[in-house]
């Protein structure tokens, strides 16, 4: 545990690092960091509605739907943000979500979209956080938090979601 707290710690330093000397403008985006990367995170709460549905935070929508409709955990998770959010679904083991009645797998089309239109949602019901996120320009985004990635939305497809977003918003205003 204390070797892992070690190495967790040193990666997002390292990410840190690189986000002052990489001559770019690079955020990485955590709820551990400052400024646009700790707002920007899921971890944030910025309530939204999908589908009839208010959530607290995208990081509680997303660990809601790893468990199937109607279980007690899903409906507590609706109202959750941050850490509390994250930990609901300590313990699951799955490689799918349930939304919408079906069962979506881990790494498919379907579930990118999902996640996509939740990131939407988020957005466009917080106009604050919308604003931060087209204010970052052509800032490319991490998301290094630690050692091991997400299965269920990875960080190179998390990021992707924010950049595609990003150009989206700011076509839309033009």
């Amino acid at each position: 545990p204390r070797l892992k707290k070690f190495a967790n710690h040193a990666i997002r330093r390292s990410a840190d690092l690189i986000e002052r000397l990489s001559g770019r403008r690079i955020i990485n985006i955590g709820s551990h960091k400052q400024g646009a990367g700790g707002i920007l995170s899921n971890f944030t709460r910025a309530p939204f509605i999908l589908d009839g549905v208010r959530w607290e935070s995208f990081e509680g929508f997303w660990q809601a739907i790893k468990f199937p409709e109607g279980h007690e955990k899903r409906k507590k998770a609706e109202t959750l943000f941050g850490v509390k959010a994250k930990r609901i679904s300590s313990g699951v083991t799955t490689n799918v979500m349930y939304y919408g009645g079906r069962e979506i797998k881990f790494g498919s089309r379907e579930l990118y979209e999902l996640a996509k239109r939740a990131e939407r949602a988020r957005f466009e019901q917080n106009p604050e956080q919308l604003e931060l996120l087209i204010s970052t320009g052509k800032a490319k985004f991490l998301h290094i938090v630690g050692l091991s990635d997400s299965k269920s939305l990875p960080r190179k497809i998390f990021c992707r979601i924010l950049i595609e977003l990003r150009e989206e918003f700011k076509n839309n205003r033009n």
